[in-house]
């Protein structure tokens, strides 16, 4: 499984108009093959309106098929003007992942049983 990590400070002046092409681009996201799972999340610092993200790929292949979508290519020119005031982005590719599931039967999320995380190779420690 692969992954694209990015963090990015929108203008505050121009969140309105990130909204609307983000909600864009994210659509055409979850239609892009080979796309598993995305996770945004707000982060307070250096700026209230800070965001990260994380987007699951099946392969390496997909991941890099949807940085060179051309909607995709378009909203990063777009970021580059004034919605977006810095970013980071970075390509993974996933070598171990795990769920609570995994070492506390009858508990974690159903939600992540379907991703191909693999099992933990180090057991963690038990109640």
């Amino acid at each position: 499984m692969h992954a694209v990590l990015f963090y990015f400070e929108p203008d505050p002046d121009h969140l309105v108009e990130w909204r609307e092409a983000s909600a864009k681009v994210r659509t055409v996201l979850m239609e892009h093959p080979g796309y598993l799972e995305h996770v945004y999340m707000t982060v307070r610092e250096p700026n209230p309106c800070s965001m990260f993200g994380v987007i699951y790929f099946d392969s390496r292949e997909s991941m890099e098929a949807w940085v060179a979508n051309p909607d995709h290519r378009e909203a990063m020119v777009a970021g580059m003007g004034p919605m977006i005031r810095d970013y980071r982005v970075e390509l993974c590719e996933l070598y171990k992942g795990y769920t609570m599931a995994d070492h506390v039967p009858g508990r974690g999320s159903k939600r992540y049983a379907e991703l191909p995380t693999g099992k933990a190779s180090v057991p963690l420690p038990t109640r």
